[in-house]
């Protein structure tokens, strides 16, 4: 079942170590990333006014995390196709997704594709799993 929360420990990136005068918007600016981002992986911090020098924080770096690239949904692609082609287990993918809802997909999202590499093109099976190939007669 798809899960809005993420395990504990669970941060991907390497933990950050809070310095003298970071803040929270100082560290949305220094990462590029969404305060709420920050805040979501970090359910210590009760306010962004509230972390402290020498705090362990999880800070997202880029859209997907090392070992992941990121996909933007294209017009009919679901969680389920997407799992296929990348040869991705559609946990795995869920869990490297955990704030998007898998049954609305939008076109122009970015998930994150864990465990794979990018593959340039639309998404069909590299190869058919289960299915007869033979080849086809060639006439003339």
């Amino acid at each position: 079942m798809f899960s809005m929360y993420r395990p504990i420990n669970a941060c991907p990136w390497p933990p950050y170590t809070v310095q003298p005068g970071d803040t929270v918007l100082l560290l949305v600016d220094k990462f590029k990333v969404y305060w709420r981002d920050i805040l979501w992986w970090n359910p210590s911090i009760a306010n962004i006014s509230t972390i402290v020098v020498g705090q362990q924080l999880c800070i997202p770096r880029g859209i997907c995390p090392p070992g992941s690239f990121s996909y933007t949904v294209k017009p009919g692609d679901t969680l389920y196709q997407l799992a296929l082609y990348f040869e991705v287990p559609l946990a795995r993918l869920q869990q490297a997704n955990p704030r998007i809802n898998p049954n609305l997909l939008q076109v122009g999202q970015v998930i994150c594709i864990p465990d794979s590499t990018p593959y340039k093109g639309y998404p069909f099976p590299r190869h058919a799993r289960g299915a007869y190939c033979w080849p086809a007669p060639v006439w003339g």
